[in-house]
């Protein structure tokens, strides 16, 4: 459970140590609704232990488990006991409504079936379960099947749009990709088989499905050494690009391999390097301007001065724990280096504001503890594969895992923690933020301007409208030598934005003033009803006096996720957050006198970057 006064905690504890950081891959175990509602599953000690499904719908405030699931019959078992050294294999997407509304949460597990206990013969299969999703956010309808047989590893990866879910996996070292439409996804509507002569695809792959039915794929081939190597596939024309090589080593694995596609069409791909005598990891990431024809030179990411390798306990082995998000304006990245021989998860942002010269930052620790490893993070998918805004990366959420197994089959018989938080809380305690640019058309778009009867931004600049007189310098001085001194904060929504949480937003200006306060009611937050105390509902209410001078501006957009978005100005008062609403004018003799408004304390009942408001309310 989440501490009362913040928003980060630890979720849960688990006997498993690859339950939700795997090893050598990364499962897309976490989703983030576009209505800000968080999805998580890990699995139990053992192959038949409970999967867990943990939500939260006030944006990581406080978490419960929706769903404990038992193995029915075997069907999601995966045997441990037998080798998994990296861990289960689980992802989890979400369908949508024509109209855009998360309809169900489908989680497919890779998993060892007994078909025929007599002579204990097994395959490989993908096997899922689909719940609707109720209007509380919790779930319920459990269907339960399998997905695909026969197949010789159970490793696998899935990505979604906004119409279809793809499941990408190797058979036999041949490459497959299958589609399923959001309102049957447990029906095959085509089939991608990729062969050029060779059967060498490694089970190892990352894939990133774009709104136009392509799909990314990035996996390793097996000729002796390893190639990893880039292909698409379309689906309208049921056709892969010829595979591209990007890098190959020799005695060297390739691991914890990361695809993504930024707002410019760019792509990236991420991974790091373990060689087979195990004497260390590096890190390298490549990138495509041209849509996969041809590729940048692996760049190295070398870490600080106080970095070494991590050593995964249970294997004795060193990895990274890669891991990667596409935003609008490029990409954030995520890995684990020792700082003074303990496990840290570091971040790192890959920006570039025209599409061409892309900046690495400095890298910054996401996660961290004085005695204990962190193993990895994991960062929540926006749904849809919706792009978050690289200028606001501090207000991406994220999972975590404190703690190492014993056991190198998931075994162990000490717990790990898995904790969840904002970047915001170690990596950009104090996040920069860049102005706003003149929208201009990209490649293949066209930029329209439109004539409105009325305006988007109603509120008037009286002061600049030259509505002023002595009575206005009056209430200025008065401000100034008698105000409170607070800081307002300006946040505009983006177009480019599919998202309706605060990542939609980017941090405008920041305005320094004084003001005055006058409490219309002050209580602590008030339980919800809950014996459990799972919500509480803000009762933090102000009402404050703005000098004639600052304007209080909004604007509404509806963005690329069809969310009607709107200025959102936040005041900073003693420790608090309030969003500042409902603005009145105040004049004498036809002179603009102060500004009134409402201050609304900002809490889990009360998020301005997702509420619903109408321009009327402000």
């Amino acid at each position: 459970m989440s501490n009362l006064y913040t928003n980060t905690g630890i979720v849960d504890e688990c006997w498993n140590s690859r339950g939700i950081i795997t090893h050598n891959f990364i499962t897309k175990n976490m989703v983030m609704t576009d209505r800000n509602v968080l999805y998580a599953i890990f699995r139990e000690n053992g192959w038949d232990k409970d999967i867990k499904i943990k939500m939260s719908d006030d944006n990581g405030f406080t978490w419960k488990t929706v769903k404990s699931l038992s193995d029915p019959g075997g069907t999601l078992r995966l045997l441990t006991s037998e080798g998994n050294s990296s861990g289960p294999i689980m992802h989890l997407a979400l369908t949508k409504t024509e109209n855009g509304r998360e309809e169900s949460l489908i989680m497919y597990v890779g998993n060892k079936y007994v078909s025929d206990p007599l002579t204990n013969e097994t395959d490989y299969r993908i096997s899922y379960v689909e719940y609707t999703i109720k209007e509380d956010n919790t779930l319920e309808s459990a269907t339960i099947g399998t997905l695909l047989t026969g197949q010789d590893f159970a490793v696998f990866d899935i990505s979604t749009n906004n119409n279809s879910i793809y499941v990408t996996y190797a058979s036999y070292n041949r490459l497959y990709t299958r589609k399923y439409f959001h309102d049957a996804p447990n029906i095959n509507v085509g089939s991608g088989i990729f062969f050029d002569g060779t059967d060498n695809w490694f089970n190892l792959f990352s894939t990133y499905l774009n709104q136009d039915e392509t799909i990314d794929i990035l996996g390793v081939r097996n000729y002796g050494n390893q190639q990893l190597t880039y292909v698409r596939f379309d689906y309208q024309s049921y056709n892969f690009t010829n595979p591209v090589k990007i890098r190959e080593t020799s005695e060297i694995d390739i691991e914890d391999i990361s695809i993504g596609r930024d707002g410019y069409g760019n792509l990236l791909v991420l991974w790091h390097e373990v060689p087979f005598d195990n004497t260390y990891s590096k890190i390298f990431w490549s990138m495509s301007k041209d849509n996969g024809v041809t590729w940048s030179t692996p760049s190295e990411i070398i870490g600080a001065s106080n970095n070494s390798d991590f050593i995964d306990a249970p294997l004795n082995k060193p990895t990274s724990r890669t891991t990667l998000l596409s935003g609008i304006q490029g990409f954030l990245i995520g890995y684990v280096r020792n700082r003074e021989n303990i496990g840290t998860a570091y971040v790192r942002t890959l920006i570039s504001y025209d599409g061409n010269t892309y900046i690495l930052s400095d890298q910054r620790v996401a996660a961290s503890h004085p005695t204990k490893d962190v193993t990895g993070i994991r960062f929540f998918q926006p749904a849809s594969n919706a792009k978050i805004n690289m200028d606001n990366v501090a207000n991406v959420r994220f999972a975590y895992q404190l703690g190492q197994g014993n056991d190198a089959n998931g075994l162990d018989t000490i717990p790990v923690y898995f904790g969840q938080k904002l970047l915001s809380d170690e990596a950009y305690t104090d996040s920069l933020y860049l102005l706003r640019e003149i929208d201009t058309p990209l490649q293949n778009q066209l930029l329209c301007s439109f004539n409105l009867i009325g305006s988007t931004s109603e509120n008037i600049d009286y002061y600049n409208q030259g509505l002023i007189g002595n009575i206005t310098n009056k209430y200025i001085s008065a401000f100034e030598r008698f105000g409170t001194s607070i800081e307002l904060v300006r946040y505009e929504p983006l177009g480019q934005s599919y998202l309706d949480n605060k990542l939609a937003y980017s941090k405008f200006e920041t305005i320094f003033a004084r003001v005055f306060f006058d409490d219309l009611n002050y209580s602590l937050p008030q339980p919800s009803g809950n014996d459990n105390f799972v919500e509480y509902i803000e009762r933090d209410t102000r009402q404050i006096h703005i000098p004639p001078n600052i304007h209080i501006g909004r604007n509404f957009i509806i963005n690329l996720g069809n969310k009607l978005k709107r200025t959102v100005w936040l005041l900073k008062f003693a420790g608090n957050e309030y969003e500042v609403t409902q603005l009145v004018p105040k004049f004498v003799d036809n002179q603009i006198a102060y500004y009134t408004a409402n201050a609304y304390v900002v809490g889990p009942s009360r998020d301005p970057f997702s509420r619903v408001i109408l321009p009327s309310e402000t």
